[in-house]
């Protein structure tokens, strides 16, 4: 019996000292991580929505890294009576510990650098990027275009003198056909380059090298072959924007009816400022029109989507967000109720007094819960583009001090 007790013992000992909790830990820990790391991003976007809307400014803090040491501690004690007469008592005991350490860096995205990519315009090539990625233009649009032609993307601006719809109205339209075309396969989107301005010329070429063609190109300009013995510079503008295909007749009036102007009157010399280029074969005038469009940058595609917020009416009547007093269609309403109803088909924030049970994304804020429902697809897919847009134009920014350094122990 004492040896039984003693085998019993030993092989108790090697089974809990030999348990490989390691390849486990790092199956459950990984995606657990990862599940955390892409709720606190989104956190932080709709924190950032709710800060814009109440007239706040705004914080973003990047994760720098996350590491994680485990402990573990097995103990076993036996023991028995074995008399010399009688039965023999033996008794085996073990308790395991396990404990789970990590730490969490945090870099703030601030400084010259970041402020310039949050306020520059997004760049034509990475909306064309999105767009062939399959993001639907219409939502690509109505988030990242500002103005296009003379339609501007502003819910709360009036219908002009003698129309009875808005521009807003028009623009909605409009990005709801191309986007129709566009999934018929009717209309196709590219990029087209510049053509650029002559900023000066014509000048001789004597002792213009090779590395002043690549000098003039880094800048943005272009030395280009004039008249024998001359040079023109030019300076270079942004890509535009290309629409093609052979819409039918009636979709070309729809869309001339948004734009509100005649095909013969779409041509537009631009030079600086970003433009669309339709090529609409069909009729008259039709080849080759083009219209200014100008693009949002980051912060101002934030501060367009939070605008339409839902606000405790309290927090309205307090003046902690904006909300003038205006006429529309013939009623009356506040800014902010103008946007919402324009805008919460694209994204729709709500807010509530307790912790809303089917949140996509949730968090408090000035006693109130802000929140996206989960059945709510139409928001979730303009939030995901929200953060491919964000993550695009802010890069890799460099670790700017202060880092925070958080060691969280857990057992």
């Amino acid at each position: 019996m004492k040896r039984g007790v003693v085998r019993c013992l030993g092989v108790v000992a090697c089974v809990v000292a030999g348990c490989s909790l390691g390849p486990t830990a790092l199956r459950s820990d990984r995606a657990n991580y990862n599940i955390a790391v892409q709720r606190s991003a989104n956190e932080q976007i709709l924190l950032n929505l709710v800060r814009l809307k109440y007239r706040e400014p705004t914080s973003f803090l990047e994760i720098g890294s996350i590491s994680a040491s485990f402990n573990y501690s097995v103990d076993v004690a036996g023991g028995g009576t074995f008399p010399r007469s009688g039965a023999n008592v033996g008794n085996v005991s073990g308790s395991g510990r396990y404990a789970e350490n990590p730490t969490i860096t945090y870099s703030p995205l601030q400084g010259e650098q970041f402020a310039k990519r949050l306020m520059a315009e997004l760049d034509m090539k990475t909306f064309i990027l999105m767009e062939r990625a399959g993001w639907n233009i219409s939502r690509l649009m109505r988030m990242c275009v500002e103005q296009f032609g003379d339609l501007r993307n502003d819910p709360s601006l009036p219908p002009a003198a003698g129309e009875t719809e808005s521009g807003y109205s028009r623009f909605v339209r409009m990005t709801d056909l191309l986007a129709r075309l566009k999934k018929d396969g009717v209309l196709r989107f590219g990029l087209e380059p510049s053509r650029g301005m002559k900023v000066a010329g014509p000048v001789g070429s004597e002792g213009v090298k090779v590395g002043d063609y690549i000098s003039a190109h880094k800048d943005g300009y272009e030395i280009v072959q004039g008249s024998p013995g001359k040079i023109d510079i030019m300076k270079s503008g942004p890509p535009s924007l290309v629409i093609e295909g052979e819409p039918s007749a009636k979709d070309r009036e729809e869309l001339r009816k948004c734009l509100s102007c005649k095909a013969e009157s779409l041509r537009w010399e631009t030079v600086v400022t970003g433009s669309v280029v339709f090529y609409l074969p069909g009729g008259k005038g039709e080849e080759r029109m083009e219209v200014p469009l100008r693009l949002r940058s980051v912060l101002d595609v934030l501060f367009y989507l939070a605008q339409g917020i839902e606000v405790p009416s309290s927090h309205a009547r307090k003046g902690y967000v904006k909300a003038h007093w205006h006429g529309e269609k013939g009623g009356k309403g506040t800014d902010w109720q103008v946007w919402r109803e324009s805008t919460k088909d694209l994204l729709d924030v709500r807010c509530s007094l307790l912790p809303p049970s089917q949140a996509f994304v949730s968090i408090p804020y000035r006693g109130h819960w802000f929140y996206l429902d989960d059945g709510d697809v139409r928001s979730k897919d303009t939030f995901a583009l929200l953060s491919l847009v964000f993550s695009l134009q802010a890069g890799e920014m460099p670790t700017t001090l202060p880092i925070l350094t958080i060691p969280v122990s857990g057992r």
